[in-house]
């Protein structure tokens, strides 16, 4: 498997750009980007050899960038679901599915062991579907 780098985030981001309307911004290695109709600003590097994204809540990690494409493409469709576990306003923990074929498949869960244990502990599914996007815009089933 080829190195990613940066620009193949680029690339990927600018094929995302061809359904979902998303501006960038590269900072050094990181590059920041946010998706018309989304609240949260998304930030993805490349970090030894896996891409990651995440916003100011959850992270995750991909080993090639297809399956960066993927989630995200999954995830603005609403067929990805993110669930954060939060201890006051602090996130301490999220669990990350796709949902194919009437079922969902696991995807990571991942969680803190240093959190303020005396606050009120509540969850929150994420929602960052984009309204008004055609079936054809659907991603393949990468498997699992």
């Amino acid at each position: 498997m080829a190195c990613m780098k940066t620009e193949d985030i680029i690339e990927s981001l600018n094929r995302i750009n061809n359904d979902y309307r998303l501006k960038y911004l590269i900072k050094g290695d990181m590059i920041h980007f946010t998706v018309e109709g989304i609240t949260d600003e998304f930030l993805t590097s490349i970090v030894g050899d896996e891409c990651v994204i995440s916003t100011k809540d959850w992270h995750e990690h991909f080993s090639t960038i297809e399956d960066m494409e993927y989630f995200m493409k999954c995830l603005f469709i609403g067929n990805a679901e993110i669930v954060v576990t939060y201890r006051g306003d602090k996130a301490v923990s999220h669990l990350i599915q796709i949902l194919e074929n009437g079922s969902s498949r696991f995807v990571s869960k991942t969680g803190t062991l240093s959190f303020s244990f005396w606050r009120p502990k509540t969850t929150k599914k994420l929602e960052y579907k984009i309204a008004n996007k055609p079936a054809s815009h659907r991603p393949r089933n990468r498997g699992g």
